[in-house]
């Protein structure tokens, strides 16, 4: 049975629900009150971080996104994502955020995860995008996907994931100095780089990749979905969002994805494992196009994706390629954290191969527009056979065929400690689209 002040605080927000969609006509703008962003701090049904009383929000775009609350999803009658609360020295509030935990997670007190950070777009919260659960909780159950955690962050409104110059937004100091290690202090984590992965959406798929450029020694993987990019000038050229990041359009293009990028590369190449997926018919393809292009030109890794026929729509691509993008977040910790074997191999590929084919299943690659990477998981049987090949991660257009290729591998007998035995080869597989 609910508490009379849970139960109270739950009609509130119904009908503040109702009022608000008869108020989307309205043409004029709406301030919180002050009294109703108390209540969403002391329930904790609502994100405890408003947008200040000075900024409006126009209803008819959206309800105000401090005030959204969407229901947890439920697998077999239970919540599979609960929520957090910890507390921002930054702010002087609690935070709220949402995570997921594996199935499995209480049955071994002794095993770790490794952990994706989740970051939302633009004027959105932790609630945002939280259904990806079901998406894991399902993979998960089916062997496509190593167990992990999932965080889904409060971005602060509109902040870019950047510190504001008034210190009234530390968006950045929220994610990486607090919430990670109270996330690493309280749940069954890789504390480690190896373990710790970040990926977003739209504002959070730029906030994903300028924190990881930023901080490549914290993140072994990034995913970024229909990123915004600031030389795009319905981004950079807002002179609200400039106000709420550093003041200015120059140093807002420094702090981006792309500033880092240019500024940190040598620490960036061939250390942090990189996926950005947009949609064919996104606004901002066309910077997400000329990202791509400045990887390339440094010569940085990395797997480049659009996705047709879609737009600004991370529910279509989560649901297209969202399991795949947490397959290679994952994957690059397991390869991190693998250890080498020793063993011998009748062909001129080394353990940890890196073998490029170049064109590689060109139809194929054309038609699912991709260029990246395949990495697989060979386990060889001790007469040297291929007895299995599992795909770690990878488009499945190109996984499925590569996957045939080496079954077909023979190696010499190998051997643990001068011993016969099975053992587990790791094999990466680069495509480039051929002309």
């Amino acid at each position: 049975m609910l508490s009379f002040r849970g139960g109270i605080a739950r009609l509130f927000w119904c009908a503040f629900a109702v009022l608000s969609v008869f108020a989307a006509d309205a043409p004029k703008q709406i301030t919180p009150d002050p009294k109703v962003v108390e209540v969403a701090r002391r329930t904790g049904y609502a994100p405890v971080v408003p947008f200040p009383a000075e900024e409006t929000v126009d209803p008819a775009a959206r309800p105000p996104s401090w005030l959204e609350v969407r229901p947890f999803p439920v697998v077999d009658g239970k919540p599979i994502v609960s929520r957090g609360l910890f507390r921002s020295q930054a702010l002087g509030l609690d935070v709220g955020y949402n995570i997921f935990l594996p199935p499995g997670y209480d049955a071994d007190p002794s095993k770790r995860f490794p952990v994706v950070y989740w970051l939302h777009g633009r004027n959105n919260n932790e609630y945002t995008n939280i259904s990806q659960a079901v998406f894991a909780h399902d993979a998960i159950l089916s062997r496509q996907l190593e167990p992990l955690i999932i965080v889904f962050a409060n971005g602060l409104g509109q902040a870019f994931y950047l510190d504001s110059p008034d210190g009234r937004y530390p968006a950045e100091t929220l994610v990486i100095k607090e919430l990670i290690p109270h996330i690493d202090g309280k749940y069954r984590t890789i504390p480690t780089r190896s373990g710790r992965h970040i990926a977003g959406m739209s504002m959070g798929g730029f906030g994903c990749l300028r924190l990881a450029f930023k901080y490549p020694d914290l993140f072994s993987s990034v995913v970024s979905y229909a990123g915004i990019f600031p030389p795009d000038g319905v981004v950079a050229n807002e002179p609200n969002v400039i106000k709420m990041t550093r003041g200015d359009k120059a140093s807002f293009v420094a702090e981006s994805p792309q500033g880092l990028l240019d500024k940190n590369a040598d620490q960036i190449r061939d250390r942090l494992a990189i996926r950005i997926i947009c949609g064919s018919q996104d606004r901002f393809v066309s910077s997400a196009r000329e990202f791509n292009q400045q990887l390339a030109r440094l010569k940085i890794d990395h797997d480049y994706e659009e996705l047709s026929p879609f737009g600004h729509d991370i529910v279509g691509m989560f649901q297209r390629a969202g399991v795949e993008g947490l397959q290679f977040a994952i994957g690059a910790g397991v390869r991190a954290r693998k250890q080498a074997v020793e063993y011998e191999i009748n062909t001129n590929v080394p353990v940890g191969v890196q073998k490029v084919i170049e064109p590689a299943y060109p139809e194929e690659a054309k038609q699912a527009r991709v260029e990246g990477k395949i990495f697989l998981e060979l386990l060889v049987a001790e007469d040297g056979s291929v007895k299995d090949v599992r795909t770690v991660s990878g488009h499945p257009k190109l996984a499925q065929p590569t996957a045939e290729v080496f079954r077909r591998w023979k190696f010499d007998k190998p051997k643990i400690d001068g011993k016969p035995g099975e053992i587990t080869i790791t094999v990466e597989v680069r495509f480039r689209l051929g002309e």
